[in-house]
């Protein structure tokens, strides 16, 4: 082995070493927060956030089976270092897995805001928000009064209108506030909503929108703010939000 290959041979070994490092200390501290144990291997620890979804990441089978690959490539280098060399490939990948997880993905990352958000008043003509949302393939929009959320006017609106007075009919000049009772802010039958702040990691939202049997279903997530229904509005996460992880 030339004196050149060696040392680049050393440079991939230490980064490989390094990153692996972070990327166990990460999880085996978050394994430790809910096992509560004072030692846990690494192989335990990985096996246990994959199992129960404790990181976005680490949740994805093939990163997984990539860390586990990671581990034994570990175990080699500790007992012979010469033996086996991390390409570069796997060097890459392993340190852009410890930065996605010492740098996690934020929910002002993926929210829609801006000129994508759309929002609408209690006086807003129904006419025109349905058009806009038909016209955004949007589900959901806001109805805010200086800014703070109030209500939610949905496609379920129509039909939580149609249960409580058992007769629809829409008129051109009908407002939003005829289809929503603002006094009893975000009153669905079978849905439900959320507040964040613009920081919230979105590994700690993964779940929100797994409906479990009883419960209401997660339709969309605020972001104010506050990170409650007192602060302004800045964004909006909805399930499909979640797909713009991938292209990041």
């Amino acid at each position: 082995m030339t004196e050149e290959i060696k040392r680049e041979s050393n440079k991939l070994t230490q980064e490989f070493l390094s990153a692996f490092k972070d990327i166990e200390t990460f999880i085996v501290d978050l394994a430790r927060t809910k096992t509560h144990d004072d030692y846990i291997t690494f192989s335990r620890a990985l096996t246990y956030v994959f199992k129960f979804k404790l990181n976005y990441a680490i949740s994805k089978p093939y990163i997984y089976n990539f860390l586990k690959t990671c581990a034994d490539i570990r175990n080699i280098l500790s007992h012979n270092n010469d033996f086996v060399v991390p390409s570069e490939e796997v060097v890459k990948n392993i340190k852009i897995i410890a930065a996605e997880l010492n740098h996690p993905v934020l929910i002002k990352d993926i929210a829609t805001k801006g000129s994508d958000l759309l929002v609408c008043g209690p006086n807003s003509n129904i006419r025109n928000v349905v058009e806009k949302m038909a016209e955004k393939g949007l589900s959901h929009v806001p109805i805010l009064v200086n800014n703070k959320v109030v209500g939610i006017f949905s496609n379920t609106s129509f039909f939580q209108k149609y249960h409580e007075s058992k007769n629809l009919v829409v008129e051109d000049d009908m407002r939003v506030l005829d289809f929503e009772d603002i006094s009893s802010s975000h009153k669905h039958l079978s849905e439900e909503f959320i507040f964040v702040s613009n920081d919230t990691k979105v590994e700690d939202i993964i779940g929100v929108f797994s409906k479990k049997r009883g419960e209401k279903r997660v339709a969309c997530i605020f972001v104010t703010t506050t990170g409650d229904s007192f602060g302004d509005l800045l964004g909006i996460v909805t399930e499909t939000d979640l797909l713009k992880i991938a292209d990041m």
